[in-house]
């Protein structure tokens, strides 16, 4: 203590446990550091209980903490499932894209109106025969009037080039909409890499195809053996 005086500190704060009766309570002292007449020291000292509201901060904290693993859990959950996330503000005609980092989906706002990059999106991003059905499909006008209308998704398939290299993917293209308690309408746009699950379900279908003709192959030769007899 008189090191800190002499060093030109007049408040000294600390906390600690204290026991009170049979139990432990956190207590809190702040000590005012004066000096009388003669120079002496004097110092005069509060301590205050502050248990409840140490309980409490830990109760933030841990929830907070909690909130964190949670949004983190989201995020990479979100992030293995779709690979591209955004969120549209369809009363300001605005994007934000969400951005993985550490685990945690980061909203970045696009430079471009939402209007500006959905029209970029289907002359550069969408396969060429699918480009009419995705203007008419995911267009401001189109989205805003889902959202007034009170629709809870629109969901489609597409080939996409996202990398812009001329290989396209499948994908599944995902808008839900909302409207918070302010009025506010806004929309959830992911985009989902359906590719091998196309590529399956179209082997299967090949896979029927031929069933199917060796079947007719068969059913044919067999009513012919039968003109035959």
């Amino acid at each position: 203590v008189k090191k800190a005086f002499y060093n030109g500190q007049r408040k000294i704060v600390t906390e600690f446990r204290l026991r009170v009766q049979n139990d432990w309570h956190w207590v809190r002292i702040e000590m005012d550091l004066l000096s009388d007449d003669a120079g002496s020291l004097r110092s005069l000292a509060y301590i205050c209980d502050i248990d409840n509201e140490k309980q409490q901060h830990d109760e933030i904290s841990m929830a907070e903490h909690n909130q964190l693993v949670l949004r983190r859990k989201f995020g990479k959950a979100v992030g293995d499932i779709y690979i591209r996330v955004g969120e549209i503000d369809l009363n300001a005609d605005k994007i934000y894209h969400y951005k993985l980092d550490r685990n945690d989906f980061l909203p970045e706002a696009d430079s471009r109106s939402f209007t500006e990059l959905s029209l970029y999106f289907a002359g550069h991003i969408v396969h060429p025969n699918q480009r009419a059905e995705f203007e008419r499909t995911f267009s401001y006008a189109q989205l805003l009037c889902a959202a007034r209308e009170n629709v809870d998704k629109i969901e489609q398939r597409f080939q996409l080039d996202l990398d812009e290299n001329k290989h396209y993917i499948w994908c599944n293209v995902l808008v839900r909409f909302f409207c918070d308690d302010n009025g506010k309408n806004y929309a959830m746009a992911l985009i989902q890499n359906i590719d091998n699950q196309m590529s399956t379900q179209n082997t299967e279908i090949q896979n029927l195809e031929k069933s199917r003709n060796h079947l007719q192959t068969a059913l044919r030769n067999l009513e012919q053996s039968k003109i035959r007899k």
